[in-house]
């Protein structure tokens, strides 16, 4: 009998260790810092921690500070040797609510910070639980989100953050916007920002332990963003992303430069198979119409699985080793698809919904979005295994 599960997600170990691996090669002594945002772009950091830590992965960073704590813990729990002789950096890239202060500071994750006002409450906090708080300077060199714009006031500020009692200033850092695109010369700009306002903090008596400004995308395309000479006690550090979990940050990358593995796989089964006439209306809408008789399977995924919705009649899956396309309206817990030309088709046959046969960014392009977005908006009733 075959096995049934309703809908999974296998995380590949072994894919995950060869990026990682490929990744500190190109890397060469730059540390590597880990995003492991968004449960890990979806891939459950439960599975992407015990690994990133045995492959001596430096540095972690999230989103929110719930996701550090999370992170903190999982670190703290590993026997690896990795992690019993390094504490860990663990860097919330967002903004942290001055009321969370308390709670970064005891489990030791440092915050980014783009203000003086921020600095200073985050100075206050760190006296009265009598301990070091880290942060990392955030510039704003061309991505316009967060960061200190790289004006006059803005050194004066830094400078004084530098001064505040209980802070270690950990890191500075920066986003590029653009380095996944063929034409760098909005990297170019960023980048020479950068350098410019660094320089001018080191200047002005600020020391900075960590720089970073890499992305996925420049660690594979714009090496001169984590090779630069740095001032003696200074160290770069470049932040791994997409590129971690085997998938390249846009189409315009040269991937035979870097043959990442992708890290994750969805499956499904066949629950339901029938034959219907041609004219028959199928899903929500009839959205679809058959024009020859046909048979349909039901498969159990939908967009509450967070499989997009706009994949309907346009998406593909891939079962007994054919493409068969999406019939009809994705619905919330289940889907349709053509399985007329595919001999043989059964109950509970598997179904590839992502993998080998059926890319992500096939998927993405299908659906007019990015592959970011599929794989973090798969939610959390689909069990992710490791293997």
């Amino acid at each position: 009998m075959k096995d049934y599960y309703r809908v999974k997600a296998v995380i590949s170990k072994d894919a995950l260790v060869h990026n990682i691996r490929l990744i500190k090669n190109k890397l060469g002594p730059v540390r590597m810092m880990a995003v492991v945002k968004s449960n890990a772009y979806g891939h459950d950091i439960r599975n992407v921690i015990p690994v990133c830590s045995d492959q001596g992965v430096d540095a972690y960073a999230v989103a929110t500070l719930e996701e550090g704590v999370e992170v903190r813990s999982l670190l703290d729990r590993l026997p690896s040797e990795w992690s019993r002789q390094h504490a860990s950096m663990i860097l919330v890239l967002g903004y942290t609510d001055p009321s969370e202060y308390d709670r970064a500071i005891r489990n030791k994750i440092d915050l980014a910070v783009y203000s003086l006002e921020q600095a200073e409450a985050l100075s206050k906090e760190a006296v009265r639980l009598d301990q070091r708080a880290g942060l990392h300077i955030k510039l704003e060199t061309g991505m316009q989100r967060i960061g200190f714009d790289l004006n006059d006031q803005s050194l004066q500020d830094i400078k004084a953050i530098s001064t505040l009692p209980n802070l270690s200033i950990n890191g500075v850092f920066s986003h590029f916007a653009r380095a996944d695109e063929k034409d760098k010369s909005h990297a170019d700009l960023q980048w020479e920002r950068y350098q410019a306002f660094t320089d001018r903090l080191e200047r002005a008596g600020v020391r900075i332990k960590a720089h970073h400004i890499a992305n996925s995308a420049a660690i594979m395309e714009y090496p001169q963003a984590y090779t630069q000479p740095l001032p003696e006690g200074e160290y770069w550090m470049a932040r791994a992303g997409i590129i971690l979990y085997g998938l390249y940050p846009s189409d315009e990358m040269d991937r035979q430069a870097m043959p990442l593995e992708p890290v994750m796989s969805l499956y499904t089964h066949v629950v339901h198979l029938k034959t219907v006439p041609a004219g028959t209306p199928i899903g929500y809408g009839g959205a679809y119409v058959t024009t020859r008789p046909s048979r349909i399977a039901t498969i159990t995924v939908g967009y509450g699985d967070g499989y997009p919705r706009h994949l309907s009649d346009k998406g593909y899956v891939y079962v007994r080793g054919q493409k068969a396309p999406i019939r009809g309206r994705v619905c919330m817990d289940q889907t349709m698809i053509d399985v007329t030309d595919i001999k043989d088709v059964q109950l509970l046959d598997e179904v590839e919904l992502i993998g080998p046969h059926v890319p992500l960014d096939d998927l993405a392009d299908l659906s007019g979005t990015i592959h970011y977005e599929i794989i973090c908006q798969l939610t959390d009733r689909i069990p992710r295994i490791l293997r």
